[in-house]
């Protein structure tokens, strides 16, 4: 599989995953770590918000989300 973003600049890269979102491949310089918020609610008390595991963004998704960066 080659990298969406590339195809599009009539380059051939291969893809190193896919976005976890739409699931359009993307390779090293395309794809974005991301990490989603994660809610977990408990009866009537406040919600506790943490992060997900981490997933690859491709730049579309990434700007359309509402995903917060993977920590370095």
């Amino acid at each position: 599989m080659n990298c969406y973003d590339c195809q599009q600049l009539s380059a051939r890269t291969a893809a190193v995953g896919t976005c976890a979102h739409c699931g359009v491949g993307v390779c090293s310089h395309h794809g974005e770590v991301v990490r989603p918020a994660v809610r977990h609610f408990s009866g009537m008390t406040a919600a506790r918000v943490g992060r997900g595991a981490p997933r690859i963004a491709c730049p579309t998704c990434r700007t359309a989300g509402h995903t917060a960066p993977a920590p370095a």
